[in-house]
């Protein structure tokens, strides 16, 4: 992944159909190793919100990543009550983004 993040060619802020992020896909599976590595890539945008105005941040609370969530920062809060006007999960939709 290093490697990969090192390449002048690759884009690592473009958005999948549903406006999610690598950063997005990386909290959301709860890996604090390609999160960590993404936070460090200059321009990296933590704040990009999905179609359901989620952002990386929000998925790793709502699942419960605390290790990933840390990773954002001290004075980060994740929308904890986010999936509560929904009337489906995001583990629902998130199959059906694409890269």
């Amino acid at each position: 992944m290093r490697h990969l993040l090192t390449r002048v060619d690759v884009d690592v802020t473009l958005e999948s159909t549903m406006g999610n992020t690598a950063l997005h896909f990386a909290a959301f599976a709860g890996s604090a190793n390609i999160t960590g590595q993404l936070l460090a890539v200059p321009g990296i945008r933590p704040d990009t919100e999905n179609v359901l105005n989620m952002t990386a941040l929000d998925y790793a609370g709502e699942f419960g990543h605390d290790h990933v969530v840390r990773l954002f920062g001290p004075n980060r809060k994740a929308k904890t009550s986010a999936r509560q006007d929904w009337s489906f999960s995001s583990l629902f939709l998130f199959p059906y983004s694409t890269f």
